[in-house]
């Protein structure tokens, strides 16, 4: 693919060369009925919107109920079933790849990104209403520190940023991309992006584009260069 332009680089352009891929030999994790205990599974349909390391054995796992009836449910105040979900999964000793949840949480609105800061255990939620909610994980307990709107609508992507990740970019279906200060709590920066709404981010491209930041994908389908 050649280099980006202003306008973008094409999603056909990137795709010319083809990749191949190929599954590693292991067993697949059902998350449709997603069993957090011994006997009980969380009622709806839950898609993973995020998967981050969170240790040398720890997984952190984001997912929203996709359900149907449990959206009309709480619209219709028939019930309040959780549309959110946060676990902490570790592997389960001789099992070949499969992760147990340790612990986990809900939220009554989705969860559609996830971000984890190693050196402070804060975990970072992009919300569907455009919140950003931060957690502390504490002795595999999840413990609110405090929260930002981020975004008009889905917050679709975070990513620490910066020597020190102290910088949190946030992407979200509004087409902004927003630098967010988590010590200060302020936003620092911010740039409208596309067309359409963001899709991803690929913080620290300069590893292999030395004159770009940031690359941003689109729903409108280009790939922008930030700097």
């Amino acid at each position: 693919a050649g280099p980006c332009t202003e306008d973008g680089m094409s999603l056909e352009e990137v795709s010319e060369g083809g990749i191949s891929l190929a599954q590693a030999p292991t067993t697949p994790v059902p998350l449709g009925s997603l069993q957090l205990d011994g006997s009980s599974t969380l009622p709806g349909s839950y898609m993973p919107t995020g998967v981050v390391q969170a240790g040398p054995d720890t997984l952190l796992l984001s997912c929203a109920n996709q359900s149907v009836w449990s959206e009309l449910s709480r619209r219709m105040c028939i019930a309040k079933p959780p549309m959110g979900l946060v676990a902490l999964l570790k592997p389960t000793e001789g099992s070949g790849g499969h992760f147990f949840p340790v612990t986990h949480m809900t939220t009554e609105v989705q969860v559609t990104s996830l971000e984890f800061d190693v050196p402070r255990s804060l975990v970072f939620l992009g919300q569907q209403d455009g919140i950003v909610e931060v957690y502390k994980l504490e002795e595999e307990e999840f413990k609110r520190q405090w929260g930002v709107t981020a975004h008009s609508l889905d917050v679709t992507c975070l990513k620490l940023w910066g020597v020190d990740r102290r910088y949190l970019i946030t992407c979200g279906l509004d087409k902004m991309l927003r630098v967010l200060d988590t010590v200060s709590r302020d936003f620092v920066a911010e740039l409208k992006v596309g067309t359409a709404g963001i899709a991803c981010l690929l913080p620290d491209a300069a590893v292999f584009m030395p004159e770009v930041d940031i690359m941003v994908g689109s729903f409108d389908q280009h790939v922008y260069c930030l700097t």
